[in-house]
């Protein structure tokens, strides 16, 4: 059960908007409450009827994971600059939201999750139309499960216009169907056809970079390729997601959906990591990031 009673809530709900009132601005509130377990996967599942604005990110190196649902904030750019441009609302967010944290365990409260193109001026969409170039989104609810401990963080951004109860009946509504809504045991589909786009552009390219190698033009290169694939039953993202993790037990897991569509996948690769001052990489496809500072450094 969760540790807040309704009295509170009423009251930070209610001091929002009187805020909001006050200031004529919306004001970012975040509650967490520590619950009782809950797993990932069957929390992922029971999201769907509540957005299908879906988010999961699971860590290969300790046993931490994080759901998100829905939508309280989201910060977009399109701009040359999108990563300071981001990082600079996020912060001013951060500065004047009122957080409601007895626990401060990694994970929980404000967290914004997200990601961002290799290249903004790629002029080719297909098959990304449903997800912007650079977005961090700040999840309405996000579940972070840290060893055998769950944590509920539930984000809302209040308006003066708002309705004490109405906001009140919506968060006791979502969070009842996110930790006690019923889910059907999750199978995976079977495959029914697979196509290698341009498969023939495929090889060539491999021909080229394999001359450019010899030539000197090029060290290294890591070359991609296109399957599509169709199936005989709709593809669940929890079934999905669940089957990465058990078979993929030494990757970091993560899927972002957008509108119902999907983005995926599993690697063993840390690009960044930064903790207590220290700046932590691990690029299995070559040098680490830190690698090469230090020989910069000697050098």
């Amino acid at each position: 059960m969760l540790h807040i009673k309704v009295p509170q809530l009423e009251e930070i709900v209610e001091g929002a908007i009187n805020q909001a009132s006050l200031e004529g601005k919306p004001q970012l509130i975040s509650i967490v409450n520590e619950i009782e377990y809950t797993s990932s996967y069957d929390f992922l599942d029971r999201a769907k009827g509540v957005d299908q604005h879906r988010l999961f990110w699971k860590s290969a190196g300790e046993d931490f994971a994080m759901v998100g649902v829905g939508s309280a904030h989201r910060i977009l750019s399109a701009d040359s600059h999108r990563f300071r441009e981001i990082e600079s609302v996020w912060n001013e967010l951060r500065k004047k939201a009122r957080v409601y944290d007895p626990f401060y365990v990694k994970g929980t409260g404000l967290v914004a999750l997200g990601g961002f193109s290799f290249d903004a001026n790629q002029s080719e969409l297909t098959p990304w139309e449903a997800f912007p170039d650079s977005q961090v989104t700040i999840p309405a609810y996000l579940l972070t499960n840290k060893g055998m401990k769950s944590y509920l963080s539930t984000n809302v951004l209040i308006f003066e216009e708002d309705h004490k109860q109405q906001i009140i009946h919506q968060i006791n509504e979502q969070q009842h169907q996110l930790l006690h809504g019923e889910r059907q045991e999750l199978k995976l589909p079977g495959r029914t056809s697979s196509v290698e786009m341009e498969s023939e552009k495929w090889k060539q390219s491999i021909k080229q970079a394999t001359n450019d190698i010899k030539k000197g033009k090029l060290g290294k290169v890591v070359l991609a390729r296109e399957l599509r694939v169709k199936f005989n039953a709709p593809v669940e993202l929890a079934a999905v997601v669940e089957e990465l993790c058990e078979t993929q037990s030494n990757s970091y897991i993560f899927a972002f959906e957008n509108g119902g569509d999907h983005f995926i996948g599993a690697t063993p690769e840390r690009l960044v990591k930064v903790e207590k001052q220290k700046l932590i990489s691990t690029c299995l496809a070559g040098r680490s990031l830190v690698e090469k500072m230090k020989r910069k450094t000697i050098s």
